[in-house]
């Protein structure tokens, strides 16, 4: 619940934004809004998220390891802001929540007599805070067609994080195990996602949206980095 109540807190400043900005613009700019749309409009989703994680190595150790690919839902709510009153440009400020968990493994072989198999799994908690600015490039009674572009702030945090390596003596047979310390993670990371979207009837938009890769640590002996593919639903509730 702390996530929700930092998410609900961080669009409350751009609704102040938001409400400030209509103040500002006087009765007669509201009045010459097209028939039936706002001049703000808020709005709530649901999206379904797709995590590519791969971990790499200044050294050849990791040449085995597979990208970590996970599947998980989410839900935004943000605000738009027209630049103009056709609504050909707004500022979109959208705020919202997923987790995905990355496990990684590998395996090879120091000298002839060890094989050495490691094990990485840790579980992320995502908060994403998103200004951006939206191009209609189609609008219409019935449908508008739009690009988009900004800045993706995420704010992370790990959880179950468990790295283990196992070693195995092929002369005698016998295995250890032993515990691993974790690459150092970060808690906030940056990215610029595109995305593309189609809004039916004032009401619902449909969007597929791409963040780019995004390293995830500090560490010098690792590099874990993630890429992640966003298909979701808005309801648009001022319009």
């Amino acid at each position: 619940m702390k996530y929700f109540y930092l998410l609900l807190t961080l669009l409350s400043s751009s609704i102040s934004f938001a409400q400030n900005n209509i103040k500002s613009t006087g009765a007669d700019t509201l009045k010459s809004q097209p028939s039936g749309n706002t001049a703000i409009r808020f709005f709530v989703g649901v999206n379904f998220n797709s995590f590519s994680s791969t971990i790499s190595s200044p050294s050849d150790e990791l040449r085995n390891s597979k990208a970590s690919k996970s599947l998980a839902p989410g839900l935004s709510l943000g605000v738009d802001i027209p630049f103009d009153e056709n609504h050909r440009w707004i500022f979109r400020t959208e705020a919202g929540i997923t987790s995905t968990k990355d496990n990684f493994s590998y395996q090879y072989n120091n000298g002839s007599v060890t094989q050495i198999n490691d094990a990485l799994s840790l579980k992320e908690s995502i908060i994403n805070i998103t200004p951006q600015v939206i191009l209609n490039v189609v609008r219409t009674n019935a449908i508008d067609v739009y690009i988009s572009s900004g800045l993706a702030i995420n704010l992370r945090s790990y959880s179950s994080k468990q790295y283990t390596e196992t070693t195995t003596y092929t002369v005698s047979g016998t295995t250890g195990t032993n515990s691993m310390q974790i690459p150092g993670l970060k808690s906030n990371t940056f990215c610029i996602p595109a995305k593309a979207g189609i809004v039916i009837a004032k009401s619902f938009n449909i969007y597929a949206a791409y963040n780019a890769k995004t390293s995830l640590n500090n560490d010098n002996q690792f590099s874990i980095d993630e890429t992640l593919f966003t298909v979701g639903v808005n309801y648009i509730l001022g319009r």
